[in-house]
């Protein structure tokens, strides 16, 4: 069962019973823009292989309004995602669009290191704020290549104190061990997160396997009512940086 497909996902909140099975509906009930491939980090897996030093591209902003438009009927959710997303140079205009589309819940991933000014706009028009922290600072820093681990505890601490609601992401690799998922469930409490996602890396883009069997290790002994498996692609809407609208892994 342990396998590429396989996220777990800790959480408190009541209303985060059962995952939502998306594939129930003909409808799209969520979607997922690639903003930029821009990054100020380098993860060991990332989706769109960004780097620092590597040139990158923006998904224009009336791109993404007019992908939400066209997808309005039945749409539940819209995440925004990169490289790092804080880095657009339309930023402040995405970051109003849950306040143009009150009926659609919006998602953002960050590596939580730049913009701290946009705190406050994030909490103002809605946003759930999706913060990669990924174990202790030695786990963390060595997964993300950059001493970047005190800036993004801190800046979840800080969009929680701010009203956003948040959430820790976590991706496995070889480095996570028991400390870390420990580490992240004592943050997860002390900072307010609502949820804390463990994500297996899928095999696409600068991608680092990771041993299963080391993974389970960590992670079993924490298999309990407070976390929920989620086991199935979500087969959702990805609109990539140039545009062009696939179906997501």
């Amino acid at each position: 069962m342990w396998d590429h497909e396989l996220d777990v996902i800790y959480t408190e909140d009541p209303r985060f019973d059962v995952p939502f099975c998306r594939n129930q509906s003909g409808v799209d009930a969520d979607i997922c823009f690639e903003a930029t491939t821009y990054c100020n980090v380098a993860c060991a897996n990332c989706f769109s292989e960004s780097l620092p030093s590597r040139p990158g591209q923006h998904l224009p902003l009336q791109s993404i309004v007019d992908h939400l438009t066209s997808s309005r009927s039945g749409l539940l959710r819209a995440c925004i995602t990169g490289g790092e997303p804080l880095m657009h140079p339309d930023i402040k205009g995405i970051l109003e669009l849950p306040s143009r589309y009150c009926d659609v819940g919006f998602v953002l991933t960050t590596n939580g290191t730049i913009q701290p000014s946009l705190d406050v706009a994030m909490a103002h028009h809605g946003w759930l704020v999706c913060v990669s922290i990924h174990g202790t600072r030695e786990a963390h820093n060595e997964y993300e290549r950059h001493d970047t681990h005190g800036l993004a505890v801190a800046r979840l601490c800080n969009l929680s104190e701010q009203g956003a609601t948040t959430h820790i992401y976590a991706v496995l690799h070889r480095k996570f061990r028991t400390e870390d998922l420990e580490f992240l469930l004592q943050l997860r409490e002390r900072c307010g997160a609502r949820m804390l996602r463990l994500i297996v890396p899928r095999p696409y883009g600068r991608h680092e396997s990771v041993n299963p069997v080391e993974s389970r290790v960590a992670v079993a002994p924490y298999l309990s009512k407070q976390c929920v498996l989620v086991c199935e692609s979500s087969g959702s809407p990805f609109v990539d940086v140039r545009g062009e609208r696939r179906t997501s892994h």
